[in-house]
């Protein structure tokens, strides 16, 4: 693999991050681990696979291993970047997960307040409706009318 190479799947990656489905409430991406590794592992090998150099053999040397060290350099930050997007994604599933389970938990608590507002108003409904059956026994207001 050449240079090119390298460089192909490097723009490769930078596509992958761009069109990768955003998280939502944040600034952070998906991406599909393999084909990322996948990537990388291409970039590793451009890495490791000498071009041909038309330099003198000492200064080819020089810019050889100073390519390689840039590639290492390049290598590394991106599995970096791509264990932080695999591990954020992973702290936002947990997240979700927990902010359903703690709803579902918060309108069963709602559900039986409501449950027991419903039971303390049907009493109390019962209750006016006997003290107006008494009153109006006591008074016969109903054979006023």
């Amino acid at each position: 693999m050449t240079g090119t190479a390298a460089g192909e799947a490097l723009a490769a990656m930078r596509a992958l991050v761009e069109q990768a489905k955003g998280v939502p409430m944040t600034s952070n991406v998906m991406v599909s681990r393999a084909e990322l590794l996948a990537l990388l592992d291409r970039v590793d090998a451009a890495a490791s696979t000498p071009d041909v150099v038309t330099a003198p053999p000492s200064e080819g040397e020089a810019v050889l291993e100073e390519a390689r060290a840039e590639a290492e350099r390049i290598v590394a930050e991106a599995r970096a970047r791509a264990d932080e997007l695999v591990a954020e994604s992973e702290v936002v599933q947990v997240a979700e997960t927990e902010a359903n389970a703690f709803k579902r938990e918060a309108d069963t608590w709602v559900d039986g307040r409501l449950s027991e507002l419903e039971t303390a108003l049907q009493r109390t409904l019962e209750q006016i409706e006997t003290m107006r059956e008494r009153l109006h026994q006591r008074s016969r207001i109903d054979d006023e009318e």
